[in-house]
């Protein structure tokens, strides 16, 4: 179906380039898996994706994202997959009916999804624009379209090749693949020592996710990790052994069922996003008011910009 699609539609994605995605996805899942397995955090195969695409198929925006696609998202769909077929045999729920369940699903997501998107573009004003009412501004799909950019029309050679103004960035491949290499010799020798306790991927996803997650959210997150699986592990692990992949579970079916319920009880039946806020309570209003919410730079950014002006050498091959 992949292929077909590629194929009959104007995506400008060759087919060998799909053999290369998948190839991409099914390389990476097995160490991935693992590290997801071990620290409950994801690994993003989307840069390295869009990276190759990028220098494979320079100027094609929309070959890049479905290059992207199948290359990142088929592996994390892949793992997460896993991660609910052993939660199952954790349950004690056939393999084989678990996985009819996911396939269910996911095709009743398909269609679902396509429903919900066709009713959001004809009930929604200014949807994905910073007009949008009730916040229905797409981040994720602004961050997308924005990869397609930089990856699939300017493209990796006139950011991050020899002479471009982000190459550097490229030595941080291979500073991830050789950190874990001395910790791992290290903690061989000296087996009791703090090192053991040094997990590199944790390390770089933490970097990576201090932009959108500030201090609180990893406070809180290191709190809770040390509640269930340190005080409850050591003092009662009668209950932690029978509860606490269920409890994990319950608390993250509560946090969506609970967003549900406050939107359609709160804010939906208010309307416009302007009649909620107005002559509220400070709970209401306080997040229209930050410095994200206003679209401010906390810092002024240098005169000259951080790179060369879009008109430069550099990049007028690509413009």
């Amino acid at each position: 179906m992949a292929l077909a699609a590629i194929l009959v539609w104007p995506t400008r994605l060759p087919w060998w380039a799909l053999i290369v995605a998948l190839l991409i996805s099914a390389v990476f899942t097995l160490p991935a898996g693992l590290i997801t397995a071990i620290t409950n955090l994801q690994i993003g195969l989307n840069v390295p994706s869009e990276l190759i695409v990028g220098y494979m198929l320079p100027g094609h925006p929309v070959a890049m994202m479905i290059f992207k696609t199948f290359g990142y998202v088929a592996a994390a769909q892949g793992i997460s997959f896993v991660s609910d077929l052993k939660l199952g045999h954790y349950m004690k729920i056939p393999p084989r009916t678990m996985f009819t369940a996911q396939v269910i699903a996911t095709s009743l997501a398909a269609i679902v999804v396509i429903g919900v998107q066709a009713w959001v573009f004809g009930n929604i004003r200014d949807v994905c624009t910073k007009k949008a009412q009730d916040g229905f501004q797409c981040p994720g799909v602004i961050t997308y379209g924005s990869s397609s950019i930089i990856w699939g029309l300017i493209g990796p050679r006139y950011n991050f090749s020899a002479g471009q103004p982000y190459n550097f960035l490229l030595y941080f491949f291979l500073l991830g693949a050789l950190m874990p290499i001395p910790t791992y010799i290290l903690t061989k020798r000296f087996p009791r020592s703090v090192l053991r306790y040094v997990y590199w991927p944790v390390l770089f996803i933490a970097a990576a996710n201090t932009a959108p997650a500030t201090g609180p959210n990893f406070v809180m997150g290191a709190f809770v990790a040390w509640i269930f699986q340190s005080y409850l592990r050591r003092h009662h692990f009668k209950w932690w052994s029978s509860y606490n992949y269920i409890t994990e579970a319950a608390l993250d079916v509560g946090t969506g069922l609970c967003t549900i319920a406050i939107f359609f009880t709160v804010v939906f039946v208010h309307g416009k996003n302007t009649a909620f806020t107005e002559g509220n309570w400070w709970g209401n209003t306080v997040q229209y008011n930050t410095t994200d919410a206003n679209y401010v730079s906390w810092l002024t950014p240098p005169a000259d910009g951080f790179a060369p002006a879009p008109g430069g050498t550099r990049y007028a091959a690509a413009l």
